[in-house]
């Protein structure tokens, strides 16, 4: 009995990403096609898997509709993308700018372009030769998407220090700093939102879907528009993956590993082939081994970067780098994709999100249901 009443009592499931899925339908239906109507059986059965009350499920369809109007009144305006300028404005300084000419300064164009595209998303010169020819490879969510770098920093951060409050300072201030140095994108965004949120929510929500999508929707609050933007779906999209398949019982890290980065592939597809009307055929493979490559990459210019007395060795690395690059391109095999409808669209992500919703129930994602 005194076991029993020392057990953990199970936490409340609050299932706000249904609200963030009704948003994306009613969007995407209206300002794209009503095909995307299709995707309301995502939702529904959501519903009867998880035995949400009806009243609930109204009152998330009722708010969802929100945006809706925010949208119609604000269009392509997004409060999150000012920031950056206003900081910027207060401080009589840009930070962004003054790295970026540092590093133009300090390092030959070939460097200086692979630092300005891989630590601050600007791209020129052969920078954005090295972009277009990741989006030739499907990988270049690895290169773009800051929240992955951003959450691989956290997570280093956490390893590196055990005291509690103080890696939330310190990751939280780097976390902010870096995406205020990003103009907060959408992605950067993601990883600041979900990490204040998750501190101020710990006590409240449990379930790390329930903080992941309440970010969602509060980004979405600042403007509608945003879930039109390649890089906050892909973001939101792997995220959500990568949640569901860490819950899988896969004894074998390498197994894991393999399945994220097929998945990871699988939910960027749609936004490669409309940003590229291609897709590599190598998409899988790239994503998993390109993926530890540019993490690595990443954490190592983050901390020498601003020691330009290794420029001999930077410029090795990124030699080696273009060399990669370069020579999976010229393996690399494209399908082209000039006709991918709202009906192939709409068809694609209802596989991946039922598929998703399935596993979730499954194996019981949830500790507590309405």
């Amino acid at each position: 009995m005194r076991h029993n009443l020392l057990k953990k009592k199970p936490s409340k499931v609050f299932n706000f990403v249904l609200i963030l899925i009704f948003i994306f339908i009613w969007l995407y239906a209206i300002y794209q096609s009503p095909w995307f109507l299709f995707l309301l059986i995502v939702p529904i059965a959501h519903k009867f898997l998880f035995k949400i009350k009806i009243k609930i499920f109204v009152i998330y369809l009722i708010i969802s509709l929100i945006p809706i109007i925010l949208f119609y009144f604000i269009k392509q305006y997004l409060f999150i993308e000012h920031i950056s300028t206003w900081l910027d404005h207060i401080l009589h300084f840009s930070c962004r700018d003054g790295i970026s000419h540092f590093i133009n300064n300090q390092y030959d164009t070939k460097t200086a372009d692979f630092l300005n595209l891989l630590l601050l998303n600007i791209k020129q010169s052969s920078g954005y030769d090295t972009y277009q020819k990741m989006i030739d490879l499907s990988i270049v969510y690895l290169i773009v998407i800051s929240g992955l770098h951003l959450s691989f920093m956290k997570i280093l951060i956490f390893k590196l220090i055990k005291i509690k409050y103080l890696k939330d300072i310190i990751s939280l201030s780097l976390i902010f700093l870096y995406s205020y140095l990003l103009k907060f994108s959408i992605s950067s965004t993601r990883v600041l939102i979900t990490y204040v949120f998750s501190l101020m929510f710990r006590k409240n929500f449990k379930n790390y879907f329930d903080i992941v999508s309440l970010g969602a929707i509060f980004i979405v609050l600042c403007g509608p528009s945003c879930v039109f933007n390649y890089g906050f779906c892909m973001s939101y999209g792997c995220t959500f993956a990568i949640l569901t398949i860490n819950k899988l019982p896969i004894n074998s890290e390498l197994l894991k590993q393999i399945v994220i980065s097929i998945v990871a592939t699988l939910i960027c597809l749609p936004f490669v082939i409309l940003m590229n009307q291609q897709i590599s055929v190598w998409a899988v493979i790239n994503s998993f081994m390109f993926g530890y490559i540019f993490m690595l990459i990443f954490v190592y210019f983050l901390l020498t970067f601003l020691m330009f007395w290794l420029a001999p060795l930077h410029l090795v690395v990124v030699s080696s780098i273009h060399f990669i690059v370069d020579s999976a391109n010229k393996l690399n095999m494209l399908i082209n994709i000039k006709n991918f409808s709202n009906i192939i669209q709409t068809s694609f992500f209802l596989i991946i999100c039922m598929t998703l919703e399935f596993l979730y129930y499954k194996h019981n994602l949830t500790n507590k249901s309405y």
